[in-house]
Protein backbone atom coordinates (compact mmCIF):
# COMPACT_ATOMS: atom_id res chain seq x y z
CA UNK A 1 0.00 0.00 0.00
CA UNK A 2 1.50 3.46 -0.93
CA UNK A 3 0.74 6.18 1.36
CA UNK A 4 1.59 9.82 0.06
CA UNK A 5 2.22 11.96 3.39
CA UNK A 6 3.43 15.65 4.01
CA UNK A 7 6.72 16.41 5.97
CA UNK A 8 7.95 19.32 8.26
CA UNK A 9 9.77 21.07 5.37
CA UNK A 10 6.66 20.66 2.89
CA UNK A 11 7.71 18.05 0.91
CA UNK A 12 5.91 14.84 0.30
CA UNK A 13 7.09 11.78 1.85
CA UNK A 14 6.06 7.80 0.95
CA UNK A 15 5.32 4.66 3.28
CA UNK A 16 5.43 1.53 1.28
CA UNK A 17 4.13 -1.44 3.60
CA UNK A 18 5.58 0.45 6.53
CA UNK A 19 8.39 1.47 5.60
CA UNK A 20 9.37 4.69 4.75
CA UNK A 21 11.03 5.54 0.87
CA UNK A 22 12.03 8.78 2.23
CA UNK A 23 12.64 11.12 5.47
CA UNK A 24 9.77 11.57 7.30
CA UNK A 25 11.28 15.35 8.27
CA UNK A 26 13.58 16.37 4.90
CA UNK A 27 13.35 14.00 1.73
CA UNK A 28 15.73 16.71 -0.15
CA UNK A 29 17.90 16.91 2.40
CA UNK A 30 18.13 13.67 2.82
CA UNK A 31 18.93 12.66 -1.28
CA UNK A 32 21.25 15.51 -1.24
CA UNK A 33 23.59 14.62 1.77
CA UNK A 34 23.50 10.68 0.05
CA UNK A 35 24.21 12.18 -3.37
CA UNK A 36 27.09 13.90 -2.30
CA UNK A 37 28.83 10.94 -0.53
CA UNK A 38 27.76 8.43 -3.57
CA UNK A 39 28.24 10.06 -6.96
CA UNK A 40 31.44 9.50 -8.78
CA UNK A 41 30.48 9.74 -12.15
CA UNK A 42 30.16 12.81 -14.83
CA UNK A 43 28.66 11.08 -17.85
CA UNK A 44 25.62 8.88 -16.69
CA UNK A 45 23.92 7.37 -14.02
CA UNK A 46 21.17 4.85 -13.88
CA UNK A 47 18.94 5.30 -10.83
CA UNK A 48 16.78 1.87 -9.80
CA UNK A 49 14.10 2.76 -7.57
CA UNK A 50 14.28 6.58 -7.37
CA UNK A 51 10.81 6.92 -4.89
CA UNK A 52 9.64 10.59 -5.95
CA UNK A 53 12.43 11.61 -7.46
CA UNK A 54 14.42 13.58 -4.82
CA UNK A 55 17.89 11.99 -5.95
CA UNK A 56 17.56 13.52 -9.39
CA UNK A 57 17.22 17.71 -8.00
CA UNK A 58 20.25 16.05 -5.54
CA UNK A 59 22.54 14.88 -8.80
CA UNK A 60 21.18 17.53 -10.74
CA UNK A 61 22.35 20.49 -8.38
CA UNK A 62 25.66 18.52 -8.21
CA UNK A 63 26.38 17.73 -11.84
CA UNK A 64 23.68 19.76 -14.32
CA UNK A 65 24.66 17.50 -17.44
CA UNK A 66 24.51 14.77 -16.45
CA UNK A 67 22.20 12.04 -18.08
CA UNK A 68 19.79 10.71 -15.75
CA UNK A 69 18.20 7.24 -16.21
CA UNK A 70 15.63 6.47 -13.54
CA UNK A 71 13.69 2.94 -13.53
CA UNK A 72 10.67 3.06 -11.05
CA UNK A 73 9.61 -0.11 -9.25
CA UNK A 74 6.24 -0.39 -9.85
CA UNK A 75 4.18 1.83 -11.96
CA UNK A 76 2.61 4.03 -8.82
CA UNK A 77 6.01 4.84 -7.96
CA UNK A 78 6.27 5.88 -11.43
CA UNK A 79 3.37 8.28 -12.00
CA UNK A 80 4.09 9.63 -8.47
CA UNK A 81 7.76 10.57 -9.14
CA UNK A 82 6.77 12.22 -12.97
CA UNK A 83 4.09 14.18 -10.95
CA UNK A 84 5.95 15.20 -7.95
CA UNK A 85 9.47 15.90 -9.47
CA UNK A 86 9.73 17.13 -12.69
CA UNK A 87 13.41 16.73 -13.15
CA UNK A 88 14.68 15.87 -16.34
CA UNK A 89 15.50 12.20 -16.98
CA UNK A 90 14.84 9.55 -19.24
CA UNK A 91 12.20 7.12 -17.39
CA UNK A 92 10.97 3.35 -17.50
CA UNK A 93 7.23 3.70 -18.25
CA UNK A 94 6.62 0.29 -16.49
CA UNK A 95 4.83 -1.20 -19.79
CA UNK A 96 7.36 -1.99 -22.05
CA UNK A 97 9.54 -4.66 -20.93
CA UNK A 98 12.26 -3.51 -18.44
CA UNK A 99 14.94 -5.45 -20.48
CA UNK A 100 13.69 -3.74 -23.43
CA UNK A 101 13.85 -0.61 -21.79
CA UNK A 102 17.61 -0.86 -20.42
CA UNK A 103 19.08 -2.78 -24.21
CA UNK A 104 17.77 0.16 -25.84
CA UNK A 105 18.50 2.96 -23.05
CA UNK A 106 22.15 1.82 -22.69
CA UNK A 107 24.47 1.42 -25.57
CA UNK A 108 28.34 2.47 -26.14
CA UNK A 109 28.10 6.38 -25.72
CA UNK A 110 26.40 6.05 -21.93
CA UNK A 111 28.20 2.92 -21.42
CA UNK A 112 31.33 4.41 -20.29
CA UNK A 113 31.32 6.03 -16.93
CA UNK A 114 27.92 4.72 -16.27
CA UNK A 115 27.02 4.36 -12.61
CA UNK A 116 24.38 2.59 -10.96
CA UNK A 117 22.85 3.46 -7.72
CA UNK A 118 20.36 1.83 -6.17
CA UNK A 119 18.07 3.88 -3.48
CA UNK A 120 17.91 1.17 -0.75
CA UNK A 121 14.36 1.44 0.76
CA UNK A 122 13.18 0.86 -2.60
CA UNK A 123 15.07 -2.58 -2.45
CA UNK A 124 13.15 -3.34 0.79
CA UNK A 125 9.70 -3.12 -0.55
CA UNK A 126 10.73 -4.84 -4.02
CA UNK A 127 13.17 -7.44 -2.93
CA UNK A 128 12.07 -9.69 -5.67
CA UNK A 129 11.71 -7.18 -8.47
CA UNK A 130 14.74 -5.64 -7.40
CA UNK A 131 17.15 -8.70 -7.76
CA UNK A 132 15.43 -9.53 -11.00
CA UNK A 133 16.46 -6.05 -12.34
CA UNK A 134 20.12 -5.97 -10.91
CA UNK A 135 20.77 -9.20 -12.86
CA UNK A 136 18.79 -7.87 -16.26
CA UNK A 137 21.14 -4.86 -15.97
CA UNK A 138 24.66 -7.12 -15.49
CA UNK A 139 23.36 -9.36 -18.15
CA UNK A 140 23.13 -6.16 -20.32
CA UNK A 141 26.20 -4.17 -18.83
CA UNK A 142 28.36 -7.08 -19.90
CA UNK A 143 27.12 -7.84 -23.45
CA UNK A 144 27.51 -4.26 -24.45
CA UNK A 145 31.04 -4.14 -23.30
CA UNK A 146 31.42 -7.63 -24.55
CA UNK A 147 30.53 -5.82 -27.84
CA UNK A 148 33.17 -3.05 -27.51
CA UNK A 149 35.28 -5.15 -26.64
CA UNK A 150 34.72 -7.12 -30.04
CA UNK A 151 34.80 -4.38 -32.09
CA UNK A 152 38.02 -3.00 -30.40
CA UNK A 153 39.77 -5.96 -31.14
CA UNK A 154 37.79 -7.23 -34.74
CA UNK A 155 36.67 -3.67 -36.04
CA UNK A 156 39.26 -2.98 -38.94
CA UNK A 157 39.56 -6.69 -39.45
CA UNK A 158 35.37 -7.00 -40.57
CA UNK A 159 36.24 -4.09 -43.14
CA UNK A 160 39.39 -5.84 -44.30
CA UNK A 161 37.35 -9.33 -44.73
CA UNK A 162 34.69 -7.49 -45.93
CA UNK A 163 36.29 -6.06 -48.50
CA UNK A 164 38.33 -8.71 -49.45
CA UNK A 165 35.77 -11.51 -49.40
CA UNK A 166 33.27 -9.43 -51.92
CA UNK A 167 36.45 -9.17 -54.30
CA UNK A 168 37.20 -13.21 -54.00
CA UNK A 169 33.82 -14.70 -53.89
CA UNK A 170 32.30 -15.71 -57.54
CA UNK A 171 29.08 -17.32 -56.80
CA UNK A 172 26.23 -16.58 -54.28
CA UNK A 173 23.26 -18.74 -53.45
CA UNK A 174 19.84 -16.50 -55.15
CA UNK A 175 16.78 -18.98 -54.05
CA UNK A 176 16.73 -22.14 -51.36
CA UNK A 177 14.45 -24.50 -50.10
CA UNK A 178 15.37 -26.80 -47.15
CA UNK A 179 13.30 -30.13 -48.00
CA UNK A 180 13.64 -32.03 -44.45
CA UNK A 181 13.90 -31.55 -40.55
CA UNK A 182 17.19 -29.90 -39.98
CA UNK A 183 20.15 -31.07 -38.07
CA UNK A 184 22.61 -28.32 -36.49
CA UNK A 185 26.16 -30.10 -35.58
CA UNK A 186 28.26 -28.11 -33.33
CA UNK A 187 31.88 -29.42 -32.17
CA UNK A 188 30.92 -29.91 -28.22
CA UNK A 189 32.30 -33.11 -26.35
CA UNK A 190 29.08 -35.19 -26.67
CA UNK A 191 29.35 -35.43 -30.55
CA UNK A 192 32.04 -38.22 -30.07
CA UNK A 193 28.71 -39.94 -28.98
CA UNK A 194 26.16 -38.85 -30.93
CA UNK A 195 27.99 -38.67 -34.30
CA UNK A 196 27.02 -42.00 -34.91
CA UNK A 197 23.46 -41.59 -34.54
CA UNK A 198 23.72 -38.44 -37.04
CA UNK A 199 25.43 -41.06 -39.28
CA UNK A 200 22.82 -43.89 -39.44
CA UNK A 201 20.03 -41.37 -40.04
CA UNK A 202 22.16 -38.91 -42.04
CA UNK A 203 19.34 -39.34 -45.03
CA UNK A 204 16.89 -38.29 -42.84
CA UNK A 205 18.05 -34.06 -42.08
CA UNK A 206 19.74 -31.36 -44.36
CA UNK A 207 22.80 -31.14 -42.28
CA UNK A 208 24.03 -27.27 -40.85
CA UNK A 209 27.58 -27.66 -39.40
CA UNK A 210 29.26 -25.26 -37.24
CA UNK A 211 33.16 -25.18 -39.49
CA UNK A 212 34.51 -25.90 -35.97
CA UNK A 213 32.87 -29.55 -36.37
CA UNK A 214 33.26 -30.12 -40.43
CA UNK A 215 36.78 -31.79 -39.16
CA UNK A 216 34.89 -34.40 -37.21
CA UNK A 217 31.92 -35.25 -39.95
CA UNK A 218 34.49 -35.73 -42.28
CA UNK A 219 36.24 -38.03 -40.28
CA UNK A 220 32.86 -40.47 -40.11
CA UNK A 221 32.79 -39.76 -43.87
CA UNK A 222 29.39 -37.37 -43.51
CA UNK A 223 29.21 -34.09 -45.48
CA UNK A 224 26.96 -31.64 -44.55
CA UNK A 225 24.71 -30.25 -46.60
CA UNK A 226 25.70 -26.12 -45.38
CA UNK A 227 28.91 -25.30 -43.38
CA UNK A 228 28.57 -21.86 -40.86
CA UNK A 229 30.85 -19.67 -40.04
CA UNK A 230 30.71 -16.21 -38.57
CA UNK A 231 34.27 -15.90 -36.90
CA UNK A 232 36.44 -12.81 -38.29
CA UNK A 233 39.51 -14.40 -36.99
CA UNK A 234 42.55 -15.82 -38.87
CA UNK A 235 43.05 -18.92 -37.28
CA UNK A 236 39.56 -19.52 -37.86
CA UNK A 237 40.57 -20.51 -41.42
CA UNK A 238 41.99 -24.00 -39.95
CA UNK A 239 38.34 -25.32 -39.63
CA UNK A 240 37.98 -25.87 -43.55
CA UNK A 241 41.58 -26.52 -44.26
CA UNK A 242 43.34 -30.34 -44.75
CA UNK A 243 41.36 -30.87 -47.85
CA UNK A 244 37.52 -30.78 -45.94
CA UNK A 245 34.85 -30.98 -48.76
CA UNK A 246 32.91 -27.54 -48.27
CA UNK A 247 29.84 -27.52 -50.75
CA UNK A 248 28.13 -24.32 -49.56
CA UNK A 249 28.91 -21.69 -47.03
CA UNK A 250 26.79 -19.64 -44.84
CA UNK A 251 28.84 -16.23 -43.63
CA UNK A 252 29.08 -13.18 -43.33
CA UNK A 253 31.19 -10.38 -45.59
CA UNK A 254 33.35 -10.14 -42.13
CA UNK A 255 33.96 -13.62 -42.01
CA UNK A 256 37.50 -14.91 -42.12
CA UNK A 257 36.83 -17.99 -44.42
CA UNK A 258 38.12 -18.97 -47.83
CA UNK A 259 36.69 -22.29 -49.35
CA UNK A 260 35.33 -21.56 -53.28
CA UNK A 261 32.09 -22.49 -52.38
CA UNK A 262 29.12 -20.64 -52.98
CA UNK A 263 28.21 -18.30 -50.25
CA UNK A 264 24.67 -17.64 -48.70
CA UNK A 265 25.36 -14.39 -47.58
CA UNK A 266 24.05 -13.83 -44.24
CA UNK A 267 23.51 -10.37 -43.83
CA UNK A 268 23.76 -9.24 -40.11
CA UNK A 269 22.87 -5.31 -40.29
CA UNK A 270 26.02 -4.06 -40.20
CA UNK A 271 26.40 -0.88 -42.34
CA UNK A 272 30.02 -1.71 -43.67
CA UNK A 273 28.40 -4.56 -45.15
CA UNK A 274 25.15 -2.78 -46.12
CA UNK A 275 27.54 -0.43 -48.48
CA UNK A 276 28.60 -3.28 -50.21
CA UNK A 277 25.88 -5.69 -50.26
CA UNK A 278 22.73 -3.31 -51.45
CA UNK A 279 24.81 -1.12 -54.18
CA UNK A 280 25.85 -4.05 -55.66
CA UNK A 281 22.51 -5.92 -55.48
CA UNK A 282 24.39 -9.25 -53.45
CA UNK A 283 21.50 -11.89 -52.79
CA UNK A 284 21.08 -12.29 -49.20
CA UNK A 285 19.17 -13.67 -46.36
CA UNK A 286 18.80 -11.56 -42.72
CA UNK A 287 19.76 -12.93 -39.62
CA UNK A 288 20.38 -11.27 -36.04
CA UNK A 289 23.92 -10.66 -35.24
CA UNK A 290 24.77 -13.33 -32.69
CA UNK A 291 27.75 -13.83 -29.72
CA UNK A 292 27.96 -17.44 -31.26
CA UNK A 293 28.29 -19.29 -34.59
CA UNK A 294 25.50 -21.62 -33.18
CA UNK A 295 22.57 -19.18 -32.42
CA UNK A 296 22.98 -17.84 -36.08
CA UNK A 297 22.48 -21.46 -37.21
CA UNK A 298 19.66 -21.46 -35.16
CA UNK A 299 18.21 -18.56 -36.23
CA UNK A 300 18.94 -19.81 -39.69
CA UNK A 301 16.88 -23.01 -38.92
CA UNK A 302 14.16 -21.18 -37.04
CA UNK A 303 13.08 -18.82 -40.02
CA UNK A 304 14.04 -21.03 -43.17
CA UNK A 305 12.32 -24.23 -41.78
CA UNK A 306 9.41 -25.47 -41.10
CA UNK A 307 10.09 -29.09 -39.59
CA UNK A 308 11.25 -29.92 -35.95
CA UNK A 309 15.25 -29.02 -35.72
CA UNK A 310 17.66 -31.29 -33.58
CA UNK A 311 21.15 -30.14 -32.24
CA UNK A 312 24.22 -32.34 -31.96
CA UNK A 313 27.06 -31.36 -30.13
CA UNK A 314 25.30 -28.76 -28.65
CA UNK A 315 26.83 -29.19 -24.90
CA UNK A 316 27.24 -25.67 -23.75
CA UNK A 317 28.72 -26.61 -20.44
CA UNK A 318 32.02 -27.14 -19.51
CA UNK A 319 31.95 -30.90 -18.48
CA UNK A 320 35.88 -31.57 -18.86
CA UNK A 321 39.03 -29.60 -19.54
CA UNK A 322 38.60 -31.56 -23.02
CA UNK A 323 35.28 -29.56 -24.35
CA UNK A 324 35.30 -30.59 -28.27
CA UNK A 325 34.86 -33.26 -30.21
CA UNK A 326 38.05 -35.24 -31.61
CA UNK A 327 39.34 -34.60 -34.27
CA UNK A 328 39.63 -31.04 -33.57
CA UNK A 329 41.19 -28.29 -36.01
CA UNK A 330 43.03 -26.16 -33.08
CA UNK A 331 44.32 -29.13 -31.34
CA UNK A 332 47.42 -29.40 -33.79
CA UNK A 333 47.82 -25.67 -33.20
CA UNK A 334 47.64 -25.55 -29.37
CA UNK A 335 50.03 -28.91 -29.40
CA UNK A 336 52.47 -27.39 -31.86
CA UNK A 337 52.72 -23.53 -29.42
CA UNK A 338 53.23 -25.62 -25.99
CA UNK A 339 56.04 -25.22 -23.76
CA UNK A 340 57.84 -26.23 -20.91
CA UNK A 341 55.38 -23.80 -19.10
CA UNK A 342 52.83 -23.29 -21.04
CA UNK A 343 51.70 -27.03 -21.50
CA UNK A 344 48.58 -28.34 -23.80
CA UNK A 345 46.74 -29.27 -20.67
CA UNK A 346 47.27 -25.81 -18.89
CA UNK A 347 46.30 -24.23 -21.81
CA UNK A 348 43.02 -26.23 -21.99
CA UNK A 349 42.45 -25.90 -17.99
CA UNK A 350 42.50 -21.67 -18.49
CA UNK A 351 40.18 -21.93 -21.46
CA UNK A 352 37.58 -24.40 -19.31
CA UNK A 353 37.75 -21.66 -16.42
CA UNK A 354 37.11 -18.93 -18.51
CA UNK A 355 34.53 -20.26 -20.57
CA UNK A 356 31.63 -20.90 -17.51
CA UNK A 357 29.89 -17.62 -17.85
CA UNK A 358 30.05 -17.43 -21.73
CA UNK A 359 27.98 -20.84 -21.85
CA UNK A 360 25.82 -19.44 -18.97
CA UNK A 361 24.87 -16.42 -21.97
CA UNK A 362 24.44 -18.97 -24.39
CA UNK A 363 22.27 -21.13 -22.78
CA UNK A 364 19.91 -18.64 -21.86
CA UNK A 365 19.72 -17.41 -24.80
CA UNK A 366 18.95 -20.96 -26.59
CA UNK A 367 16.49 -21.12 -23.66
CA UNK A 368 14.84 -17.76 -24.74
CA UNK A 369 14.32 -18.76 -28.04
CA UNK A 370 13.02 -22.55 -27.88
CA UNK A 371 10.27 -21.57 -25.74
CA UNK A 372 9.26 -19.31 -28.21
CA UNK A 373 9.48 -22.30 -30.37
CA UNK A 374 7.86 -25.00 -28.08
CA UNK A 375 8.73 -28.55 -29.06
CA UNK A 376 10.66 -28.03 -32.01
CA UNK A 377 13.96 -27.38 -30.83
CA UNK A 378 15.24 -31.19 -29.47
CA UNK A 379 19.24 -31.94 -28.36
CA UNK A 380 20.45 -35.31 -28.97
CA UNK A 381 23.69 -37.08 -27.02
CA UNK A 382 24.23 -34.71 -24.70
CA UNK A 383 24.10 -35.36 -20.96
CA UNK A 384 25.35 -32.01 -19.92
CA UNK A 385 23.20 -30.19 -17.72
CA UNK A 386 19.33 -29.72 -19.69
CA UNK A 387 18.54 -26.45 -21.26
CA UNK A 388 14.93 -25.32 -20.35
CA UNK A 389 12.55 -25.14 -22.99
CA UNK A 390 15.11 -27.91 -25.02
CA UNK A 391 13.60 -31.50 -25.07
CA UNK A 392 17.12 -34.12 -24.53
CA UNK A 393 16.86 -37.10 -26.87
CA UNK A 394 18.90 -40.57 -26.89
CA UNK A 395 17.72 -40.96 -30.03
CA UNK A 396 16.22 -39.51 -33.15
CA UNK A 397 13.33 -40.02 -35.39
CA UNK A 398 13.59 -41.43 -38.77
CA UNK A 399 12.14 -39.52 -41.31
CA UNK A 400 11.22 -40.95 -45.05
CA UNK A 401 11.04 -37.97 -47.42
CA UNK A 402 10.39 -37.81 -51.30
CA UNK A 403 12.64 -35.07 -52.16
CA UNK A 404 15.68 -36.09 -53.10
CA UNK A 405 17.98 -33.72 -52.12
CA UNK A 406 17.87 -32.37 -48.40
CA UNK A 407 18.25 -28.55 -50.29
CA UNK A 408 17.69 -27.11 -53.20
CA UNK A 409 19.92 -23.74 -54.38
CA UNK A 410 20.22 -21.46 -57.17
CA UNK A 411 23.37 -20.06 -57.58
CA UNK A 412 24.31 -16.12 -58.82
CA UNK A 413 27.48 -15.65 -60.78
CA UNK A 414 29.50 -12.43 -59.69
CA UNK A 415 31.50 -12.04 -63.15
CA UNK A 416 34.57 -10.10 -63.37
CA UNK A 417 36.86 -9.75 -60.43
CA UNK A 418 38.47 -6.42 -61.75
CA UNK A 419 35.48 -4.42 -62.30
CA UNK A 420 35.11 -6.20 -58.08
CA UNK A 421 38.40 -4.48 -57.30
CA UNK A 422 37.65 -1.02 -59.19
CA UNK A 423 33.86 -0.86 -57.31
CA UNK A 424 35.73 -1.46 -53.76
CA UNK A 425 38.22 1.07 -54.43
CA UNK A 426 35.41 3.78 -55.31
CA UNK A 427 33.61 2.91 -51.84
CA UNK A 428 36.67 3.25 -49.58
CA UNK A 429 37.81 6.75 -51.36
CA UNK A 430 33.35 7.43 -49.92
CA UNK A 431 34.68 6.49 -46.81
CA UNK A 432 37.41 8.60 -46.56
CA UNK A 433 34.97 11.72 -47.70
CA UNK A 434 32.58 10.59 -44.51
CA UNK A 435 35.19 11.82 -42.14
CA UNK A 436 34.83 15.40 -43.87
CA UNK A 437 31.22 15.38 -44.23
CA UNK A 438 29.58 13.51 -41.11
CA UNK A 439 29.17 14.19 -37.40
CA UNK A 440 31.35 11.80 -35.00
CA UNK A 441 28.60 10.07 -33.64
CA UNK A 442 27.19 9.78 -37.18
CA UNK A 443 29.94 7.83 -38.62
CA UNK A 444 29.83 3.98 -38.16
CA UNK A 445 33.63 3.34 -39.84
CA UNK A 446 35.33 5.83 -36.72
CA UNK A 447 33.80 3.29 -33.76
CA UNK A 448 34.92 0.32 -35.74
CA UNK A 449 38.51 1.46 -36.54
CA UNK A 450 38.91 3.80 -33.58
CA UNK A 451 36.39 2.07 -31.08
CA UNK A 452 38.16 2.87 -27.49
CA UNK A 453 38.21 7.14 -29.10
CA UNK A 454 34.82 6.68 -30.20
CA UNK A 455 33.83 5.83 -26.69
CA UNK A 456 35.60 8.31 -25.29
CA UNK A 457 34.35 11.01 -27.53
CA UNK A 458 31.05 10.14 -27.30
CA UNK A 459 30.95 9.88 -23.52
CA UNK A 460 30.59 13.10 -20.97
CA UNK A 461 33.76 11.89 -18.91
CA UNK A 462 36.31 13.88 -21.31
CA UNK A 463 36.38 17.73 -21.27
CA UNK A 464 36.02 19.51 -24.47
CA UNK A 465 39.98 19.96 -24.76
CA UNK A 466 40.32 16.54 -24.42
CA UNK A 467 37.62 15.34 -26.58
CA UNK A 468 38.89 17.68 -29.61
CA UNK A 469 42.87 15.94 -29.30
CA UNK A 470 40.82 12.48 -28.57
CA UNK A 471 38.87 13.06 -32.32
CA UNK A 472 41.82 14.42 -34.16
CA UNK A 473 43.75 11.04 -33.25
CA UNK A 474 41.17 8.68 -34.33
CA UNK A 475 40.10 10.52 -37.75
CA UNK A 476 43.98 10.60 -38.03
CA UNK A 477 43.96 6.70 -37.48
CA UNK A 478 41.00 5.96 -39.26
CA UNK A 479 42.19 7.86 -42.42
CA UNK A 480 45.21 6.52 -42.31
CA UNK A 481 43.82 2.82 -42.16
CA UNK A 482 41.67 3.82 -45.06
CA UNK A 483 44.23 5.15 -47.25
CA UNK A 484 46.15 2.14 -46.86
CA UNK A 485 42.91 -0.14 -48.20
CA UNK A 486 43.26 2.38 -51.04
CA UNK A 487 46.97 1.28 -51.86
CA UNK A 488 46.62 -2.37 -51.23
CA UNK A 489 43.35 -2.54 -53.77
CA UNK A 490 44.57 -0.02 -56.44
CA UNK A 491 48.35 -2.84 -56.57
CA UNK A 492 45.58 -5.41 -57.12
CA UNK A 493 44.32 -3.82 -60.41
CA UNK A 494 47.93 -3.47 -61.63
CA UNK A 495 48.45 -7.20 -61.05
Amino acid sequence: MHQLLDTKDGCKTLKIDGIYIHSKFSPLKEAKRFITTTLSTKSTVLILGGGLGYIFKAIRDISPDIEIINIPYDRELGELSLRINKTERVQWDTIEPVKTFIDRTLNITNIKGLQVIEWEPSHKTHVDFSNNINNVLVQSIRKINGNIMTTARFGKKWIKNSLKNFIQTTSYVENFTVNRPIAIVASGKSLDASIHILKKNRNSFTVLALSSAVLALTEHNITPDIIFSTDPGYYSKLHLYAGVKTPLLAMPLSNSMESGAPVLLLNQGNQFEHDIIYRNKIPNISINENGTVAGTALEFAINYSKGSIYLFGQDLAPTDIISHVTPYAFDNLLQSSESRIKTYYSTLYNRWIESGITYKTYRDWFSAISQKHPNRIFRVGSETESIYGISDLKEVPIYSYSPKHPLTITTQNTGVKEDRIKIVLALVSNWIKLFENKKISENYLFYLISTSIYTDITSKALSKSAKEAKLKQGKDESILFLEGLLKLYGRKLLQ
